[in-house]
């Protein structure tokens, strides 16, 4: 006879103990190089072996949860299936060009128990994202940080400004989505949300990127479209309406007395504007990333082959770059997009992997976001919340993605393919026939 984890208290701690500690991946995100890694690695190990004991059995889900838990784990698989056709038909396959979408398929396991366990995962994320802001600033102001990336950048001590600066970001957006779906009648603990919220905007505004900036107004939109019809409580929209007046008057106040700020948009604007069509392109930051782009699209289109199947490993090219782009791209724009990538998540894979293999990586966001925003207005409050925090896990990584590579770094590819199969899971396992 099968043993549920139901009549089983043991199995049912065991089950509890495993989500803590998968939950606990944003404590050190930014301060502990192999923290992200190490769980997703263990947090693979442990559901493995969990799936082995006597459990409850697997909930019949309703038809369109069915789907969607198909479509994730075809998600997640997809990337590294292409990657790796390709590498053998140019004859290269290198195993670093599929160590980070190879992370996607090891999550696999953690998406299936908290699917199958029906775990419940929103609380403590909220929460080690809150936690999360306050150790790194504790680790920035108590140990001494590099300045690799010019004076004045903050930074820790492997992860860059980009990064710090967009995970602050979601960081700080997660603590304010807590406040409407993990309510607390402790003022105190609304008070040290809020403190958080704050806390994440000054590092983001600190390290002096712009990557993922965007990503706050495209929620705060997405969000008020999908609820204004909603019938919250009374108490919810005041709130919502009040931290609305609140986020636009604090934009305003850092626009004007933050020069960092002002100046940088104005920057990016500027780079824009007047980046030329014809002759060498400038070297500036948004001048370098529209050059990438450009360079991008030559090498993949000088012939159909290329363009399936990628360059391969970027950095291990030797052979000299077509006229057409030396005509546009200087030394070091040539030398930065090979040696650091196309700041370009997708533009990135596509280059070493084929255009196929690109678009795989871009699914990576627009799958998920299409299962988060189904369930934003579930009846269910699990499912809500956990829908609203994977809507802001998944923009913000997306947004940032479109200058920089997300997935290029261990670290970062690690916390992001952990953080969905925990929230994928908990919002497609809520959806079963409770009578099965």
């Amino acid at each position: 006879m099968k043993i549920s984890v139901k009549n089983n208290p043991d199995h049912s701690l065991i089950n509890k103990g495993l989500v803590v500690f998968l939950c606990a991946t944003p404590w050190f995100f930014v301060t502990l190089e192999d923290w992200s890694s190490g769980i997703l690695i263990v947090g693979f190990l442990l559901c493995s072996i969990v799936h082995f004991l006597p459990h409850a059995a697997y909930p019949i889900l309703h038809r369109q949860a069915e789907k969607q838990r198909l479509g994730v784990m075809v998600a997640f698989v997809v990337p590294s299936l292409l990657i790796t056709l390709a590498g053998l038909a140019r004859q290269d396959l290198d195993g670093s060009m599929i160590d980070s979408s190879m992370r996607f398929v090891v999550a696999i396991p953690i998406f299936m128990f908290v699917l199958r366990h029906r775990m419940r995962v929103s609380h403590w994320l909220y929460g080690a994202c809150i936690v999360s802001l306050c150790l790194t600033f504790l680790n920035i102001v108590f140990f001494p940080q590099p300045e690799r990336w010019g004076a004045g950048r903050l930074a820790t001590a492997f992860s860059d400004p980009l990064v710090l600066g967009y995970s602050s970001l979601l960081f700080a957006a997660a603590a304010l989505a807590s406040l409407f779906w993990m309510p607390s009648t402790s003022r105190w603990w609304t008070g040290f949300k809020i403190s958080a919220a704050m806390l994440g905007a000054y590092l983001s505004i600190r390290t002096g990127s712009r990557t993922g900036w965007l990503a706050l107004p495209l929620l705060l939109l997405m969000f008020t479209v999908v609820h204004r019809q909603h019938r919250l409580e009374r108490g919810v929209k005041i709130a919502a309406a009040l931290g609305g007046v609140v986020v636009m008057l604090v934009a305003v106040g850092v626009w004007k007395y933050v020069p960092s700020v002002s100046t940088r948009i104005q920057e990016m604007v500027a780079g824009i504007l007047s980046y030329p069509l014809h002759g060498m392109a400038p070297d500036t930051s948004t001048g370098l990333r529209i050059t990438f782009l450009r360079m991008a699209w030559v090498l993949l289109s000088q012939s159909p082959w290329d363009a399936l199947v990628g360059l391969g490993e970027t950095f291990a090219r030797t052979s000299p770059m077509p006229e057409v782009v030396r005509a546009f791209a200087s030394p070091f724009a040539i030398h930065m997009a090979f040696s650091s990538g196309f700041h370009n998540e997708i533009v990135t894979v596509a280059v070493g992997s084929g255009v196929l293999a690109g678009l795989s990586m871009g699914g990576l966001f627009i799958y998920p976001a299409s299962v988060f925003f189904h369930y934003l207005r579930s009846p269910d409050w699990e499912t809500r919340a956990c829908a609203h925090l994977g809507m802001i896990v998944v923009v913000c990584f997306g947004i940032s993605s479109l200058s920089t590579e997300v997935f290029g770094l261990k670290h970062t590819v690690s916390f992001y393919a952990l953080i969905l199969a925990l929230l994928l899971g908990a919002c497609i396992g809520r959806n079963h026939h409770p009578n099965r």
